[in-house]
């Protein structure tokens, strides 16, 4: 039947022969359009509703009892959401110093640390008016369904079957990877970019199969970036097998016809994310976080596990404190099921294609596959997997950048998507290989998906942590507060410093490069430093034999971008405030009527702390500002 056209009055006509449509009645298509349009109203809200329900399974982990899981950053990452939410109350958008980092002598943790998961967990903290745990646990649903709808629309271009579709969207957020990540390691930044790499395997799959340069790539690295730096840096090895499968699939001719569109997406990403890395340079004077990391030992050399555990790990048992793997990596059962089945056949076809002289395929004209889908599928997957194995350690020596990962199982944040993606694939390809062969059956072939589909996502959730009999291990400390940790077991009593903050350093790479007494070699860790400082009550100290006194007198506000400081020095001299060494941060002597004369500052390279220079004998009112954003970059 053919649509229904308008007349230039404006009327629309009634269907072929009969006349204009009656004031009040419908026409068939017209009706047919509103009963498609709301079965598919309702099967959004059904996959909404599915996907909530899916997300709240798995964080009853954390949701059932009192606390929060530790996972292996010891709850520093919860820390993170506290801080932001603080800067945001003072204005500050898109913080680059804490205050109260490193025992309130402060760092440049969220520069340099990934900064997704907490912007996103300090808007939240700010609505739900300082619920730490109710934080946390939307934070991490909120991600899950970016997750859940980014792997559906990378499955919907490879199959029409809305029982895969849903069955594997599920199944990424009760996997191994998903629940690695957020329980067991408690990277929440790393859960976040896991649940942003489906969005970009999307980008690429359109990519190759459309030609079609989707300006949805500015977004999703910017966000990916942010989300977690390393995953991003990592995500670059899919796209440049993207990039060669559409060079052999579309040729020079393609190439011509999206470069005009990606040069302007790749100038459009740089152009959001110049501002923070351009501060990341500039900030590179006194901090370099990847040396850090690596005096640590947390090396790459050091980071490669087991090859066998990414098949299957016998001896990993969730959320068991003796574990002989620190992490879960094995791909999900029914993932490796999938793809070891599409292979068996795929092999068990091209033998039997060879012996009657046709040419091996990986499909049939009954059943056809996209070939560029699968090349950028299997030859992403077997890239990231061979890169996880310690024999592909000369392929990092000539791509030193990557080094910086320091663990290479961190790839499985975008193999995993990659895996479900192509495990989706092989399913739908079996079923309509089955029901080719056999035409009168075909009409079971419904039921047999959602049957399968069903047992997917049952077997994923039989073999995760959600039937683990050993409770998850709950963070102790001043976390004991949960679900509501107030800001004030953060600030203990002002002294005559300007710490906000007992716990520091969150993480002890994001402490300043400080050179060994008599200038030889930098420290292996200023942790101790910093601890003999504070337990000496010496973050304010005069580098001479002229006595200095630095009193606070007003309390700091937590995360504040400035404080007070009232000094006496009996004569000139150089002066070490409570403040870590940095390029950025200003004071400012305030003298009668309000004058203000700025302080210069003389970096020490054997102290950790902002050095100014006191010109002579007096009593002094010094303003402290602290690094931002704005004033790195002008």
């Amino acid at each position: 039947m053919s649509r229904p056209s308008e007349t230039l009055t404006g009327e629309r006509d009634g269907p072929r022969g009969t006349g204009p449509a009656e004031p009040g009645v419908d026409a068939p298509e017209s009706r047919g359009r509103r009963r498609v349009d709301a079965r598919r109203a309702a099967a959004e809200v059904g996959f909404l509703a599915a996907v909530v329900a899916t997300a709240a399974l798995c964080l009853t982990l954390a949701a059932r009892r009192a606390g929060w899981p530790t996972g292996q950053t010891y709850g520093n990452d919860v820390v993170l959401v506290e801080i932001y939410a603080a800067h945001f109350r003072h204005g500050d958008l898109f913080p680059v110093w804490s205050s109260s980092d490193a025992y309130g002598m402060g760092s440049p943790v969220l520069l340099y640390y990934q900064k997704a998961f907490f912007m996103v967990g300090g808007v939240v903290y700010l609505v739900l008016g300082g619920a730490l745990k109710a934080t946390l646990l939307v934070t991490l649903a909120l991600f899950m369904v970016v997750g859940a709808y980014g792997l559906r629309a990378t499955l919907r271009l490879v199959t029409a079957r809305p029982a895969i579709v849903v069955a594997g969207s599920l199944a990424f957020l009760v996997g191994n990877e998903a629940f690695n990540e957020w329980l067991v390691r408690g990277d929440l930044a790393e859960f976040s970019a896991l649940m942003v790499t489906p969005w970009l395997l999307r980008w690429c799959l359109l990519l190759v199969q459309r030609r079609r340069m989707s300006w949805s790539l500015v977004p999703v690295m910017a966000v990916l970036v942010d989300a977690h730096n390393a995953v991003a840096l990592v995500s670059l090895v899919l796209l440049v097998v993207t990039g060669v499968v559409f060079l052999v699939t579309w040729g020079l001719a393609g190439l011509r016809a999206v470069a005009l569109r990606l040069v302007g997406a790749v100038a459009a990403t740089t152009a959001v994310l110049a501002p923070m890395l351009v501060a990341e340079l500039e900030m590179a004077s006194a901090y370099d976080p990847a040396s850090k990391v690596t005096r640590f030992g947390a090396t790459l050399q050091n980071g490669f596990l087991d090859p066998v555990w990414y098949v299957y790990d016998w001896g990993f048992r969730w959320l068991s404190r003796t574990n002989r793997s620190p992490v879960m990596v094995q791909l999900d059962v029914v993932v490796t099921g999938l793809l070891v089945a599409g292979l068996v056949v795929v092999v068990v076809r091209w033998v039997r294609n060879g012996r009657h002289g046709v040419r091996p395929s990986t499909g049939s004209s009954a059943v056809p596959v996209d070939r560029p889908t699968v090349a950028v599928l299997v030859a992403g997957l077997l890239a990231y997997l061979f890169l996880q194995l310690r024999v592909s350690l000369p392929v990092y020596d000539v791509l030193a950048p990557f080094k910086v990962i320091s663990f290479p199982y961190r790839m499985l944040a975008v193999a995993t998507p990659i895996a479900l993606v192509l495990a989706g694939l092989v399913a739908d390809w079996l079923v309509r290989l089955w029901a080719a062969r056999r035409p009168e059956r075909a009409d079971i072939a419904g039921r047999v998906v959602a049957v399968g589909a069903v047992a997917w996502l049952a077997v994923t959730i039989a073999l995760s942590p959600l039937t683990a009999h050993e409770p998850a291990p709950l963070a102790s400390g001043f976390f004991r507060d949960l679900p509501f940790l107030p800001i004030k077991a953060l600030t203990p009593p002002a002294r005559s410093t300007a710490a906000t903050s007992f716990e520091g350093p969150l993480f002890a790479e994001y402490l300043p490069r400080v050179a060994n007494p008599g200038g030889r070699g930098e420290l292996y860790t200023d942790v101790p430093l910093y601890q003999s400082l504070r337990a000496h009550h010496t973050q304010s100290e005069s580098l001479s034999r002229v006595p200095c006194s630095v009193v606070q007198p007003h309390p700091m506000a937590f995360e504040s971008l400035h404080f007070s400081l009232r000094v006496a020095c009996a004569g000139p001299t150089l002066l070490a405030l409570p403040v870590s060494t940095n390029p950025f941060t200003t004071v400012d002597q305030v003298g009668p009527g309000g004058r203000v004369h700025r302080l210069t500052v003389v970096r020490v390279r054997t102290d950790p702390r902002l050095v100014v220079r006191i010109p002579g004998p007096g009593v002094r009112t010094l303003e402290v500002h602290l690094p931002t954003l704005f004033g790195i970059l002008f």
